[in-house]
């Protein structure tokens, strides 16, 4: 018994100072993934896991799901509204948020640029 709450108060103590070290960084400034290298940052080329998940942490989707509402729905995230459908269905439009900006970046002049349906 001694031996078992032993154990427990080392892993204990091992989680509390790797939480501590994990708040040391600013995670706002620096993504670190465990995988040697990804292949693309290309949303529609993302041919592995490691590719989608480090474009999923950068780009954002026009619509997320919203897992508090009962049952689980779909909500806009840059997106506007839903989406209007052709009676074909071949065609989907989705209205964009105003106001949403990238940061203010060397390749946009130094300044914020707005999000547009070309992007």
């Amino acid at each position: 018994m001694a031996v078992l709450r032993m154990s427990r108060i080392v892993v204990a103590l091992l989680a509390l100072t790797s939480a501590c070290f994990a708040g040391a960084t600013d995670s706002t400034k620096v993504l670190r993934v465990a995988q040697g290298d990804i292949d693309t940052l290309d949303p529609e080329q993302w041919p592995d896991y490691f590719s989608g998940w480090v474009g999923a942490a950068i780009f954002e989707a026009p619509y997320e799901w919203d897992y508090l509402a009962a049952p689980a729905r779909l909500a806009p995230n840059t997106a506007a509204a839903p989406p209007t459908i052709s009676e074909d269905g071949k065609t989907w439009t989705v209205p964009l948020k105003r106001g949403i900006e990238f940061t203010d970046d060397p390749a946009f002049g130094g300044r914020p640029r707005e999000l547009t349906a070309d992007d």
